[in-house]
């Protein structure tokens, strides 16, 4: 199942340098990488080690700066992970409030609805 292959991928390893590609690697690989922790993050349990591996700092710059598909997958992965509530703290603190918000405006209509519906998670 799906959620074997995410375990597996979490399991192998994948989530830090996936997290560490969120910072160093190309617009296209960044992109990449938060596309594949979002999925990866599907799993609930999986979404406290991508929070706490670093995740939201990169997701916020991709808000900023990702193409449309790089500004879904970061607030897709952002709505994912704030659906736990132990992961609001470290999501909050890397300010993305604000480009979430500009995000629900600006955003192609598929990173309005991830944006939105992180924005839900975090306030609830």
């Amino acid at each position: 199942s799906n959620a074997v292959l995410k375990r597996a991928a979490h399991d192998a390893g994948a989530v830090e340098p996936l997290v560490q590609l969120l910072f160093s690697g190309t617009q296209a690989a960044k992109e990449e990488a938060c596309g594949a922790l979002w999925s990866i993050a599907m799993v609930p349990e999986i979404t406290l080690v991508v929070i706490g591996g670093g995740a939201a700092p990169g997701c916020m710059q991709l808000l900023f700066t990702g193409s449309e598909v790089g500004q879904e997958s970061a607030a897709g992965l952002l709505n994912v992970c704030a659906s736990q509530d132990d992961n609001k703290p470290a999501i909050i603190a890397a300010n993305v409030i604000e480009p979430l918000v500009a995000l629900c405006q600006t955003g192609s209509d598929a990173a309005k609805g991830q944006a939105a519906g992180a924005l839900a998670s975090l306030v609830t």
